[in-house]
C-alpha cells in the first residue's frame, strides 16, 4: 500500500482542487483515456492525467458516483474536490468533518 495513511483508499478532501483526482483504477466504473497533465497546488508540479470517467465511491453504506474524475496515478493520494462539490451541489451526499 503506497499511502501516507493508514487505510487502504484514503480520500483527501480538498477545496482548493479544481477536479476529483483518484490514483487507484479500480475505482473507475467507466474511464476513457486522456493525454493531458494537470499542475499540483505547489505551482511547479505537473503530473500526467491518463483517463477521465466516472469513479464508483463507496463510504460505510452509501455509494457516490462522481463524473469527470481525472485519473493520476502518480499522485501521492486521491482528491476529492470541495469546491465542486459546492459548486454543483446536485449531489445527495453530506460531508461531514
Amino acid at each position: 500500500m503506497d499511502t501516507r495513511h493508514n487505510m487502504p483508499y484514503p480520500v483527501i478532501a480538498n477545496s482548493r482542487a479544481n477536479f476529483h483526482m483518484f490514483k487507484e483504477l479500480e475505482f473507475f466504473e467507466s474511464i476513457v483515456p486522456a493525454g493531458s497533465s494537470l499542475i499540483l497546488g505547489d505551482g511547479k508540479t505537473k503530473l500526467p492525467i491518463q483517463g477521465i470517467g466516472t469513479v464508483q465511491y463507496r463510504s460505510g453504506t452509501q455509494t457516490l458516483l462522481i463524473e469527470n474524475a481525472r485519473f493520476v496515478p502518480t499522485l501521492a493520494e486521491s482528491i476529492y474536490s470541495l469546491f465542486l462539490h459546492i459548486k454543483y451541489q446536485t449531489m445527495d451526499y453530506y460531508i461531514i468533518f
